[in-house]
């Protein structure tokens, strides 16, 4: 699959990989195209509202799966849009990812000049997370210069957690 955030080209492009032939496909096409795609029932009016939608992972990878597929049957369509591309694997930098977090020691040995971005740790402010995700500010604000920023990320943790055991 394509990493969602490394894909990108021109609206025209788009519409002929996504076989969207008008010019003025706008919201409701979409909607439809998609129900016609994954049938009526598939998106629920609340699935915006739902905490647990990530742990749905179909839904949660849908666009990154349809993209991906058509994308590849773009490229079978006609080898000359594999030209379209002078990037491997979508382009994608390695990423710190919260699957695969690296361990507090190891943050440090990371070099930002090879990562393309960070999936976050859900909730990392939160105890036992902030252990952890502490030293990507570290990482990406070293040096003196940075340790009041340092200090206000800590004061604002503390603040928020101060509010939520309040609230």
């Amino acid at each position: 699959m394509f990493p969602m955030s490394t894909i990108a080209t021109h609206v025209s492009t788009w519409r002929e990989i996504m076989g969207f032939s008008s010019p003025d496909y706008n919201a409701t096409n979409i909607e439809s195209y998609l129900k016609a795609e994954f049938g009526q029932n598939f998106f629920h009016p609340n699935d915006g509202d739902k905490l647990d939608l990530l742990k749905q992972k179909l839904k949660w990878f849908v666009d990154q799966i349809i993209v991906s597929y058509k994308i590849d049957e773009w490229f079978k369509s006609n080898p000359d849009n594999r030209a379209a591309t002078t990037l491997t694997r979508g382009g994608c930098h390695p990423r710190i990812d919260r699957i695969e977090w690296p361990e507090p020691k190891d943050m440090a040995k990371l070099d930002l000049n090879l990562l393309g971005d960070a999936h976050v740790l859900e909730q990392g402010y939160a105890d036992g997370q902030w252990e952890r995700f502490r030293p990507l500010i570290e990482l990406v604000f070293k040096g003196n210069e940075y340790e009041s920023l340092r200090k206000r990320f800590d004061q604002y943790r503390s603040d928020y957690v101060a509010h939520l055991e309040k609230s």
